[in-house]
């Protein structure tokens, strides 16, 4: 088994993985009501990159108030958040491992009710992400302008972006019929030298998983 091309290495971006198998981003709703990381989260992605080299993606991560929807996710706009987040990476480099942090937007989904109790901040539609109209308006030619942004901010070797092509998930439209749209949208993605494209399986949709709906 140590010989198979899954334990050799790889580099991704700026990092220099010593395997190529990695955890993919998993929702915990381990942080307090202010979205900072309790102090366990730290021991829990450490426990994950114990095997020196190992590529950890954080869970889903609210960028700013007006993109949240409910309590408990971790964020990353306040600097206390981004104090509980330090322990976590300083934790995962003493491993000599990486982590990458997935921002999350719900654009859409937001919940006004949560906007209110975070402050009363206006809505807006904002997410790292693709959304789904942003999904739509690429694939008749827009530019990726999201994904320019944050490139310009932290450059394409710290970039990287996580399809569901086949998902309903929350009123998701087309799933299951927009692979074309989507490889479209894979096709203008590689010109901005991504450090890597995720694509979410056909049978995972939210957090179910139905064999029945994979796709070949």
């Amino acid at each position: 088994m140590s010989s198979s091309t899954l334990f050799s290495p790889l580099k991704v971006g700026n990092s220099e993985l010593q395997l190529r198998i990695a955890m993919a981003p998993l929702t915990r709703l381990r942080a307090d009501d202010n979205h900072v990381p309790l102090p366990f989260v730290a021991e829990y992605y450490a426990q994950r990159a114990s095997v020196p080299g190992t590529l950890l993606v954080s869970e889903a991560t609210f960028i700013a108030p007006q993109a949240s929807g409910y309590a408990n996710p971790p964020g990353i706009w306040r600097q206390d958040q981004i104090d509980g987040w330090k322990k976590v990476t300083d934790a995962v480099h003493a491993k000599k491992s990486y982590i990458w942090l997935q921002l999350w937007a719900l654009g859409r989904a937001a919940d006004p009710a949560v906007l209110e109790k975070e402050g009363g901040y206006k809505m807006y539609r904002i997410n790292e992400l693709i959304l789904g109209e942003e999904v739509l308006r690429t694939a008749h030619g827009s530019d990726l302008r999201l994904q320019k942004a944050v490139i310009a901010a932290v450059g394409a070797e710290k970039t990287a972006i996580r399809l569901s092509p086949f998902s309903t998930f929350q009123g998701m439209k087309d799933g299951g019929s927009c692979s074309t749209i989507h490889l479209h949208i894979a096709q203008e993605l590689k010109k901005l030298n991504l450090a890597y494209l995720h694509v979410v399986e056909s049978r995972i949709s939210g957090i179910a998983d139905n064999e029945q709906t994979e796709k070949g």
